[in-house]
């Protein structure tokens, strides 16, 4: 069982026999409903139109606990029968979150070794368990047609380690909010596609290996699928920990990887960091905005550091926000990642990029307008947002899983200090405004070089993710991204909650899409 702390109740288990027929009942009738109110785009996608609906009904009509319990495979089960049906090359590692710094052994002796403060008692919660990092290998469209004239029986060869070749790597981390697991349907084929765009890519290979032959084939892109412990048992920040532990752990294996192939003891952690792109959708995007929000912060604190050794001075704390104040806020960084900027000097150890599908980027109260006007076409409800956010044991105004409510607040005590001129309070309030995020894509202090976002025109969150991607400082939010074009913005066009992971489930292909646009974007990595 993927939830076995949930116990259904006999009259929980009788409820489903009435209560299928129901949803079964109401999804034709809205079915109806919505092919009589918009003719042409209900019939231009009828398979779409009818399994938005049937799981709408489903996410309305069962109960929190129903939901869970309904979940019998685990993200790794998935992984497994997602490989096994496709005959991809899969293998699994330990990802250790610890403050000792110990990572997968082929890995260690590249890793950093200085002491990594990812240890749960830095985010004011429980000893937080190891994670399990999935490796699929995507081959390159060459090596997929040499591989389908082999024997469909015959097993794949054993998985390449990440970077291999100077291959690319995703790192993928699921939705669910925070309490459900992968499945093979939907996300799993979704992130493979994404995998096999990059793949396709022209800049499949590094941009070091620019030098070698044309005519050699592009290398494997590797999927890399977070298996992160799930709430309720086991509460926020534990998938965010987990999210950077894997970070790290794929940052180091591809200098180890760089490493033996140019002869020498380890490779360079920032040509590893610019092969990796960040891909998550829903609670998934709600972990990469907080992956790279920590990345800000630790290149912002070894900024600071070295400024103030330089002038003699103390280095300045990061803000309070990140982990609610306290004596553990310092500690509240990826210091390995400081460390490697530091040692590459500016221009140096960027990821990719970062791509958020329809992410969840700010708590309760949901009262945007879009909360009410959607909720007549999107699965997501308000209700639904609450009890994941109580679930997952989510922070209000905490800025690694409340992106919104931390840049709000730093507004407002902004705007109160201002009124009352008290600017060094107005300081320790934290930065995460515009300045924040716009920092994350541009400038020298950036930590990714481009970012992809997306939302549906009709899921509830439409509002939400487009006041946060102004915080990024786009030109524009009608698509195409902003004036420098670091970050893309696409609105799916009457599509809901993660619109393009849906599409992907129910085989529907829409020229006019999201799921297009992420294709491109990776194309274009």
């Amino acid at each position: 069982m993927v939830h076995p702390e949930i116990h259904l109740t006999t009259r929980e288990k009788v409820q489903f026999l009435w209560l299928i027929p129901l949803i079964l009942c109401k999804t034709v009738l809205t079915v109806i409903s919505t092919v009589l109110a918009e003719p042409r785009a209900a019939l231009k996608h009828p398979v779409r139109t009818i399994g938005v609906n049937l799981l709408r009904h489903a996410v309305l009509t069962l109960s929190f606990r129903q939901k869970l319990a309904a979940d019998v495979a685990s993200t790794g089960d998935a992984v497994r029968a997602f490989c096994a049906a496709r005959n991809l090359a899969h293998s699994a590692v330990a990802v250790p979150v610890d403050a000792g710094g110990h990572l997968h052994p082929a890995a260690a002796a590249a890793a950093p070794r200085r002491r990594l403060h990812d240890r749960a008692s830095t985010f004011h919660a429980a000893q937080i368990p190891d994670a399990t990092l999935h490796l699929i290998t995507i081959p390159s469209a060459s090596s997929a047609s040499s591989a389908s004239s082999a024997s469909a029986s015959s097993p794949p060869s054993p998985p390449p380690p990440p970077g291999h070749g100077r291959g690319r790597t995703i790192l993928y981390l699921h939705g669910g909010g925070f309490a459900h697991p992968t499945n093979a349907r939907g996300q799993l084929p979704f992130a493979a596609r994404c995998a096999e765009a990059l793949c396709s890519s022209s800049s499949s290979s590094s941009p070091s290996s620019s030098s070698s032959s044309s005519s050699s084939p592009p290398a494997p892109v590797t999927l890399a699928v977070l298996e992160y412990h799930l709430a309720p048992a086991h509460a926020q920040p534990t998938q965010l920990a987990q999210s950077l532990a894997a970070l790290r752990t794929l940052v180091a294996m591809m200098m180890a990887v760089d490493g033996d192939g140019g002869g020498g003891s380890g490779g360079d952690a920032a040509a590893a960091a610019e092969r990796i792109v960040l891909l998550g959708d829903s609670a998934g995007g709600n972990l990469v905005m907080g992956v790279v929000a920590a990345l800000r912060e630790a290149s912002s604190a070894s900024a600071s550091a070295s400024a103030a050794s330089a002038g003699g001075g103390a280095a300045g704390g990061g803000t309070a926000s990140w982990g609610g104040g306290g004596a553990a806020a310092d500690e509240l960084r990826a210091e390995w990642w400081g460390d490697m900027r530091g040692s590459t000097g500016s221009g140096g150890g960027r990821l990719a990029a970062a791509v958020a599908v329809c992410p969840w980027v700010g708590l309760g109260p949901y009262e945007g307008e879009s909360y009410e006007r959607n909720a007549r076409w999107d699965f997501l409800s308000k209700a639904e947002l609450e009890e994941f956010e109580e679930a997952a044991g989510m922070r209000r105004g905490v800025g690694w899983g409340d992106m919104l409510g931390a840049a709000r607040a730093a507004k407002a005590a902004r705007e109160e200090g201002e009124c009352e001129g008290e600017e060094e309070d107005v300081e320790e309030t934290g930065g995460w405004g515009e300045e924040f995020w716009s920092g994350v894509v541009r400038g020298e202090g950036r930590v990714v070089e481009r970012m992809l976002v997306t939302v549906g025109t009709r899921e509830v969150l439409y509002d939400d993710v487009v006041e946060f991607v102004g915080l990024m400082g786009t030109g524009t939010v009608e698509g195409g991204g902003g004036d420098d074009g670091k970050v893309v913005f696409v609105k799916g066009p009457r599509e809901v909650h993660v619109g393009p992971v849906v599409d992907v489930a129910m085989g529907v292909e829409d020229a006019e899409g999201s799921l297009q646009a992420i294709l491109e974007f990776f194309k274009g990595l």
